[in-house]
């Protein structure tokens, strides 16, 4: 589940990266945000990375940030 302001744009595409242990990313998981709906002054996405089984350190990274 992704919280975002209702004032920034939506994530669009977004990437789930594992940090490597030399500092590098790699891409584990990508695919659009799906709106999930609202409460109060956020908007709800939903980005399914449950297929990745790798244990690491990961990130997220949506609205090219």
């Amino acid at each position: 589940m992704l919280e975002c302001d209702a004032r920034a744009p939506a994530p669009g595409r977004v990437r789930l990266l594992r940090i490597q242990p030399d500092g590098t990313t790699q891409e584990s998981a990508a695919a659009e945000a799906q709106r999930w709906g609202e409460y109060l002054r956020y908007v709800y996405y939903t980005f399914d990375f449950s297929a990745v089984r790798e244990p690491g350190t990961y990130v997220l990274e949506g609205a090219d940030q």
